[in-house]
């Protein structure tokens, strides 16, 4: 029997507690995204190559990646106000290490302790909103909560770049530590221990296949997006061939670090691939838009940030309305409608020039953030709805996980398809983006089956 150390959360301790995990998951979600405006201005300073820059962004999903299945033995394992409240202390140290860093090493050191912090903190919030909140309040919750997690990636770059110019770019660190150590002395206060614990070994030999197999993967696509490489061809194929050992090995456990067998559910499956086809298309423009408009278009970290900023405001208005509308009529026709309006804009981006005007780029991407907000809390909760309780900590580590290989996959390999070649390196990256929003359309219309009335769970 698990050993459990719970509390009772009353409606208003259960409030309180949402508001907490919304304020630090806008916090850590800021800096998922807002140094891509300010990209340019730090590599100008630090003297590096954009290949190397870009890696400012894509360590983050990169780190993130791999502390998140590490987040689903410790929610097992740890306390959860004592897990929350570290987590967000790690994130702290991260954030103070990069608004003083004298070199781009220290800036990676730094962006990597941020990311540990983050991936905890967004898959342990999950976790406890899932618990905390009845099964027919869920997709509204995961709504609004997809607001913070959204939008705030989002608003990121547009926040970012009128910083990077007014104040310089380390202010946004500035910013979010406030935020964050914020969150942290709100955390002390209601947070509560509401995760089942368990005494379970560590099983370092799983932790180290997923970090190879996490990083391999990334890694190597990320190499391989600037050309052919030697040694990215040799990590993705590590990469690959350990995860054949990890599976086998946590299929073999009394105990797994990480139940793969929550790829037994179909719902969970096919959204998991729905997912990671919607974070290839999300993440890689949200560091291209504002580099084409800096480098191709004559435009300032601020305008380019600015030309993001339509976007940002629907996903702000649309992600509730989808939580909504995921508990009236389901995920299938949501996604459809979500995959289509990601596929229009990307293909017409495509077709940027040196003369395109800029409010035409906003308002392309105005109307990709509105397809992707209407996909992506509906497909984490009809994931988590064809799960077992047991299975919360597991689905939502590996769901976040995945997605995360996809953002730092994203990243490198849309900065490796733009390079220098300014509009006509955009231009190929987005046709690349677009390629994935086909593939996510058919998966949405011949594969999601949810209508509401439904079973809540099972092997759909």
């Amino acid at each position: 029997m698990p050993e459990t150390r719970t509390a009772t959360v009353t409606p208003a301790r259960r409030r309180l507690i949402f508001v907490n995990i919304i304020l630090s998951c806008i916090a850590s979600s800021l800096l998922s995204t807002a140094l891509s405006t300010a990209l340019t201005p730090i590599i100008n300073e630090f003297g590096v190559e954009v290949a190397v820059g870009q890696w400012i962004t894509s360590i983050y999903s990169l780190v993130m990646a791999v502390m998140i299945p590490m987040t689903a033995f410790l929610a097992k394992r740890v306390p959860t106000k004592t897990l929350y409240a570290g987590v967000i202390a790690v994130f702290l140290v991260g954030t103070v290490a990069c608004m003083l860093a004298p070199n781009i090493q220290v800036l990676l050191i730094g962006r990597a302790l941020q990311a540990m912090g983050a991936g905890a903190i967004t898959t342990v919030g999950q976790m406890v909103l899932l618990t905390i909140f009845p099964v027919e309040e869920r997709g509204t919750i995961m709504g609004w909560y997809g607001l913070a997690l959204g939008a705030a990636p989002v608003v990121a770059p547009t926040l970012g770049g009128m910083l990077a110019d007014s104040a310089g770019w380390r202010s946004i660190f500035a910013l979010v530590f406030a935020i964050m150590l914020l969150s942290f002395i709100y955390a002390l206060i209601v947070f509560s221990n509401v995760l089942e614990n368990t005494k379970e070994r560590f099983d370092i030999l799983s932790f180290l296949l997923t970090a190879i197999v996490f990083g391999g993967v990334t890694y190597g696509i990320g190499v391989l997006a600037e050309g052919f490489d030697v040694v990215g061809c040799i990590a993705l194929v590590v990469g690959a061939l350990t995860c054949v050992l990890f599976v086998r090995r946590q299929l073999h456990l009394d105990k797994p670090f990480l139940d793969v067998r929550v790829f037994s559910s179909y719902r969970f499956r096919v959204a998991t691939i729905a997912s990671i086809l919607l974070y290839l298309v999300m993440i890689g423009p949200v560091t291209t838009i504002p580099m084409v408009v800096q480098t191709g278009l004559g435009g300032s970290a601020t305008v380019s940030g600015l030309v993001l900023l339509p976007g940002s405001l629907c996903s702000i208005v649309m992600n509730p309305i989808a939580g909504r509308l995921f508990d009236k009529i389901g995920a299938r026709g949501l996604t459809i409608v979500g995959s289509a309006l990601s596929l229009i804009p990307m293909v017409l981006l495509a077709f940027t020039t040196t003369g395109t005007p800029l409010a035409l780029i906003a308002g392309y991407n105005a109307i990709r953030c509105i397809g992707i907000a209407l996909m992506m809390m509906p497909l984490l909760t009809w994931a988590m709805s064809g799960l077992r309780q047991s299975q919360t900590a597991d689905g939502t580590a590996l769901f976040n996980a995945l997605n995360q290989v996809a953002s730092a996959i994203s990243t490198a390999v849309f900065v490796g398809l733009m390079g220098n070649a300014g509009v006509a390196g955009f231009d190929l990256s987005t046709w690349a983006g677009a390629g994935c929003a086909v593939v996510m359309l058919i998966v949405s219309v011949f594969f999601i089956r949810y209508r509401p009335g439904t079973v809540a769970a099972g092997n759909e």
